[in-house]
């Protein structure tokens, strides 16, 4: 069984080819966020993790990780030698590289969605993780200065959606943020575009794919400044301190209050994302698999 296989390439943490293949083989790891946010998670589930970690990073030939940041826990948290460690940041996706949208459909889906005029954008799932809270308590500054702004979210209601409805209900947010819940993904461009700018306030990040859709789509980006988002985003992005409500506040009002600073940010977005090589990145994964 598994004969035909020399080398098993798994794009994330999977225990099959430890448990189930007596195959040379090696795995992505993400991130380590249970290290640092370990209320975020159930103790069994840190207990899984720490077990699948422990046993892939020790019997893998290589691992791949996306930033210097993930690979430093991994020597850290897992005792790794930093030698079997390959950081590759991965390339957005080629069919983001042509996203187009109809000019036709925007008044069609600003009715859709009731959107307003004017705002500031989030796509995310309601997880802990994702911050939505420090969110909402630094737009509650921003709406005092600026007061045709909105905020709008998406994202399928998880473990953090009714704190979430708390929060804007107790800041008498209710008529300035909008949470629109899961979307059509088809629809996600336009509502980019029809944005100020993307805020993405995450308390724990590897690689952010939202990030990558604004860039593409030519529409700024703020972003935490954790994990890898700092080395995905470069110069491309104003970043903050998500558990600085104040800083948070401080970058989105950046944008609103400078239409320069927002075309330049979205010009090195675009640019940014334009410049990923993947032939250049094939040819780097190829090299590691041929070590072995």
């Amino acid at each position: 069984m598994f004969s035909d296989i020399d080398m098993f390439l798994s794009p994330g943490v999977s225990v099959y080819p430890h448990f189930y293949m007596d195959k040379p083989f090696m795995f992505t790891l993400h991130d380590m966020q249970e290290k640092y946010y370990p209320k975020f998670f159930p103790r069994l589930e840190r207990s899984i993790r720490w077990l699948n970690n422990r046993a892939l990073s020790t019997t893998a030939v290589e691992i791949l990780c996306e930033s210097s940041f993930v690979e430093s826990d991994i020597v850290r948290f897992l005792g790794v030698d930093r030698a079997k460690i390959n950081v590759l940041q991965s390339p957005p996706p080629k069919a983001l590289l042509s996203n187009k949208t109809d000019g036709g459909r925007f008044n069609a889906l600003q009715n859709k969605y009731s959107l307003p005029a004017k705002y500031v954008f989030y796509p995310a799932q309601c997880w802990f993780h994702k911050n939505h809270i420090k969110l909402v308590e630094a737009f509650d500054i921003v709406r005092h200065q600026v007061d045709d702004v909105e905020l709008v979210l998406t994202g399928s209601q998880q473990n953090n959606y009714f704190n979430l409805i708390s929060k804007i209900e107790q800041l008498g947010l209710k008529d300035k943020v909008r949470h629109l819940g899961y979307i059509d993904y088809e629809d996600l461009p336009y509502l980019y575009k029809m944005s100020e700018f993307l805020v993405m306030p995450t308390l724990f990040e590897s690689v952010s794919l939202p990030i990558y859709e604004a860039f593409s789509l030519q529409v700024p980006v703020c972003c935490s400044n954790v994990v890898a988002l700092p080395e995905q985003v470069g110069d491309a992005a104003l970043i903050f301190d998500p558990h600085d409500v104040n800083d948070i506040a401080e970058k989105m009002l950046m944008y609103l209050q400078n239409k320069l600073l927002c075309q330049d940010k979205a010009k090195k977005g675009l640019r940014k994302v334009n410049d990923f090589n993947h032939e250049d990145y094939r040819y780097k994964l190829l090299e590691v698999i041929n070590r072995h």
